[in-house]
């Protein structure tokens, strides 16, 4: 009889991981959705993640809020309501399907037709949806990630196979800050609604096709160190606290002296006015590197050929 409960238990435990296991992906349906340090709306926003990006669910808490892992290794909390949760065999296929990434530095809309201007849903740079561009459609239809159909402005939006396929630029990592300038500085913000340093570094590497580290302390340790006197456009720039030397802070060099930071807003500020410079890191040149990764390589968004 015990052999029999325990058989019955084995199973019951077994199917119940196996569906917890099931559902263990997740794609946020809103433009930018926030992540807390903590399972509550009143936590820290540590973080924040784009539509289509894909996250590893490795747990539900109670009142709705998955704890998630994201593509640069980052952990925090998720409301349900700003996720799409589903599984391995749907992940496998959207994997893919053809895609798009917008690529406009300002906000754009998701419209409900091909020719109305009923909203869908706002949209930032970086923002992935299911899709296939056709030549001289003035509008592109799209699927977000919860199953709504849209149609959103062609020139806003690229493929995301050649997207991810591009050379990344530092004139392009130049010209996504300069787009943001006067954007405001916000804790945890990684879009062009608001960004704090490293969200806005992280937003610039991420127009060209690489995923870097959330943090100004992590960025801090990838790449390769620059002299000061070798400084290159979009060379990363770091600062600190001059007394426990810890790096808080991160800037994008654009030559001539003078980087662009989020510090109270998105702005210019020269090298020769600070006091607490310590050192630079070069992202380009060096190929993917630990804490740098290409998103073409990245077993998340592209099933990667064995």
């Amino acid at each position: 009889m015990n052999y029999i409960v325990n058989i019955v238990l084995i199973l019951c435990v077994t199917l119940a991981s196996s569906s917890t296991s099931a559902q263990n992906w997740a794609l946020p349906h809103i433009s930018v959705a926030n992540v807390r340090t903590n399972p509550s709306h009143s936590s820290e926003l540590s973080t924040q993640v784009l539509m289509g990006t894909p996250l590893r669910v490795h747990d539900k808490i109670s009142d709705g809020w998955y704890f998630v892992e994201m593509p640069d290794g980052y952990w925090g909390y998720v409301i349900d309501n700003s996720l799409t949760v589903t599984d391995d065999e749907y992940m496998k296929k959207w994997r893919d399907a053809p895609r798009v990434i917008v690529i406009s530095n300002r906000e754009v809309k998701a419209y409900s037709g091909e020719k109305d201007n009923v909203t869908v849903s706002d949209l930032v740079q970086g923002d992935i949806m299911e899709g296939s561009i056709k030549s001289g459609k003035k509008r592109t239809e799209v699927t977000l990630p919860d199953g709504r159909t849209a149609w959103v402005d062609t020139k806003d939006v690229m493929s995301l196979d050649k997207w991810s396929r591009q050379n990344p630029d530092a004139s392009l990592v130049v010209s996504t800050a300069a787009a943001v300038m006067g954007a405001p500085y916000l804790w945890g913000g990684l879009s062009s609604k608001g960004m704090d340093c490293s969200g806005l570094t992280k937003m610039c590497y991420y127009r060209n096709g690489l995923i870097l580290m959330r943090d100004a302390s992590q960025q801090a340790l990838t790449g390769t160190e620059v002299n000061e006197n070798d400084l290159k456009k979009g060379d990363l720039l770091f600062f600190g606290n001059m007394v426990t030397r810890r790096v808080n802070h991160v800037g994008i060099y654009i030559g001539d002296g003078i980087f662009i930071e989020s510090a109270g807003r998105v702005r210019l500020n020269r090298l020769d006015a600070v006091d607490n410079f310590f050192f630079a890191r070069r992202i380009l040149g060096g190929g993917e590197s630990k804490g740098i990764t290409k998103v073409i390589n990245h077993p998340w968004y592209f099933n990667q050929e064995n």
